[in-house]
């Protein structure tokens, strides 16, 4: 005899929900590069459960001020902070002023983040530089100084292709290589104090750059026949939020990891 599978309530789901966020950690949140795209994602998910947003961009002024209206929308506060993540004078104030500025800051995620194609003989010093400084370097000192006046978590976005030795972008690789290794340094140099995790992304968003038809492609090629979404990331950082794992990398990708 076959069971009937129940159907969670309205009811019942909306207590599962309330009690998700109740055991979720509350305070404040800086999240680099969230004016748009998967920082502004993160953003608004962080709001939705009650987190206030420090919101860092660069020359995203426009994008900034609308995920800050909509995020202010969802009942929390929401500051705006300007960096270029280059200039390291410009690291060190934000990492001085997010403490200033966030009441109970007790989360950072360094997602901010370049990716241009240059092959290992073709990388200029400023290319390295460029990719140096905005993936690996602003998430080091920013980390250092959360670590410094704060408690709590760290969760750096990193790429799938961290296990493998793709060399097409290679100064971006390297620094991403680099921040996952950080990630694991900084995880036992700093517990049980402050908690840091990564997140390891396949293709999320595809770029403007890509035809219509490339996500569909891309999602043949994978496992699970999908790329993640940034449902996906979201849902993992609460997992994080919400347990004991630190030094710990979840792979995101549709299974693009086991190719």
């Amino acid at each position: 005899m076959s069971r009937k599978s129940k159907v969670p309530s309205p009811k019942k789901e909306a207590l599962a929900t309330r009690n998700l966020q109740l055991a979720t950690p509350k305070g404040s949140a800086l999240i680099t590069g969230a004016a748009k795209r998967i920082g502004k994602s993160i953003a608004l998910h962080l709001a939705s459960i009650g987190y206030d947003i420090g919101l860092h961009y660069n020359h995203s002024y426009e994008e900034a001020e609308n995920t800050a209206e909509e995020i202010r929308k969802l009942g929390v506060k929401c500051e705006l902070f300007k960096a270029d993540l280059r200039n390291i004078d410009e690291v060190m104030n934000l990492a001085r002023e997010a403490p200033e500025m966030l009441k109970d800051y007790n989360l950072l995620v360094n997602n901010a983040a370049i990716f241009e194609r240059i092959s290992f003989l073709e990388t200029t010093p400023d290319d390295f530089a460029r990719h140096m400084d905005i993936n690996f370097r602003s998430a080091f000192f920013l980390t250092q100084n959360f670590a410094k006046t704060q408690r709590g978590n760290v969760i750096n976005l990193t790429d799938t292709f961290i296990s493998k030795t793709k060399t097409a972008y290679f100064s971006y690789m390297l620094s991403k290589k680099l921040l996952y290794d950080f990630t694991k340094m900084a995880a036992s140099d700093l517990a049980p104090e402050i908690r840091v995790n990564a997140l390891a992304l396949g293709v999320i968003l595809p770029s403007s750059r890509r035809d219509a038809e490339y996500k569909k492609r891309k999602e043949q090629t994978l496992p699970l026949k999908k790329i993640a979404t940034l449902e996906d990331i979201n849902r993992t950082i609460e997992h994080i939020l919400r347990t004991s794992v630190t030094g710990e990398c979840f792979f995101l990708d549709g299974g693009e990891k086991l190719l």
